[in-house]
């Protein structure tokens, strides 16, 4: 067996490796040995078709099926951002920093009128907060 076969591998280890890490990898490992688009038009064509069967799915409501899709556009997620010399995992980490940010920064300005959460409503009382901790950089 060739030194280059890697799919048996990664199954094996699949469910003790973050999903993912574990998609970076296995997609990082399949453009090596020549498993890829064509160019990069043609990976963001597949993606635009992945996010109209979500579409489809998501309007069926079809919540098994709209899971599948979700997970067909995060593959090509992973794929596009991989295009540009990044990695969705560590994107993802950011991008849950920056809205907790903001979160924090809502939640002070429900604080500091004295209410909580079941108080305020969406999107009267908490979309101004929201565009307010954007324009502060949040």
């Amino acid at each position: 067996m060739s030194d280059n076969f890697f799919a048996t591998v990664l199954l094996a280890k699949l469910d003790d490796t973050p999903g993912l890490e574990a998609l970076e990898e296995a997609i990082r490992k399949s453009r090596k040995v020549g498993f890829d688009y064509v160019d990069d038009a043609e990976a963001l064509e597949h993606f635009r078709s992945e996010i109209a069967e979500f579409e489809e799915a998501f309007a069926e409501d079809d919540d098994a099926h709209t899971a599948d899709e979700a997970g067909d556009i995060q593959l090509l997620l992973v794929e596009l951002v991989r295009r540009r010399n990044g990695s969705l995992s560590v994107q993802t980490r950011e991008t849950a920093r920056k809205f907790l940010k903001r979160l924090e920064f809502v939640e002070q300005r429900i604080k500091a009128q004295g209410k909580t959460w079941a108080d305020v409503k969406w999107p009267d009382d908490i979309k101004p907060l929201w565009k307010q901790a954007k324009k502060a950089g949040l």
